[in-house]
C-alpha cells in the first residue's frame, strides 16, 4: 500500500466512523481494494497523477460497477461501493449510486468502457 493510498484509507474510515479498519483484499487482481470485516463495504482506491482541479472529471472502469451489480449488491444487499481518488492535492470519494451514475457518461477508453465521473460530485475527505 503506497502512502497516499494510505492515507485515503485512514481518511476514509475516520469519515466513515468505522469500527474496525478495512482490509485489503487478497489478490491485486481484485475488483476493489479494500473490505470491510462484514463485506458491507467495499472501496477502490484510484491513483491520479494530477491535482483535483486539472480536469472535470475523472474515469472508473465500468467493470467495477458491473461487478458490484452482479455480485456484491446480490450477495450482501446492503453493501456499499466507494472509490477514492488520491490526487496530488488532496484524496476525494465519491459512492456508486446506480441511479445517479446513470447520468454520467460512458465512453470507451484504452478499449475498454469507463464511467466519466464529474469531480464536483466527489467529495473531499
Amino acid at each position: 500500500m503506497t502512502n497516499t493510498e494510505y492515507k485515503c484509507i485512514n481518511l476514509f474510515e475516520t469519515m466513515k466512523s468505522l469500527l474496525s479498519p478495512l482490509r485489503k483484499t487478497a489478490d491485486r487482481f481484485d475488483h476493489f481494494d479494500f473490505v470491510s470485516g462484514d463485506n458491507k463495504l467495499w472501496v477502490e482506491v484510484k491513483g491520479r497523477n494530477c491535482a483535483s482541479t486539472q480536469y472535470a472529471t475523472t474515469v472508473v472502469g465500468v467493470c467495477k460497477t458491473q461487478h458490484a451489480e452482479r455480485v456484491l449488491f446480490k450477495r450482501y444487499q446492503d453493501a456499499e461501493v466507494y472509490f477514492l481518488f488520491e490526487f496530488t492535492d488532496k484524496c476525494m470519494c465519491i459512492k456508486y449510486d446506480k441511479q445517479v451514475w446513470s447520468r454520467y457518461q460512458i465512453a470507451d477508453m484504452y478499449g475498454r468502457p469507463h464511467w466519466f465521473i464529474p469531480i464536483s460530485e466527489c467529495f473531499e475527505l
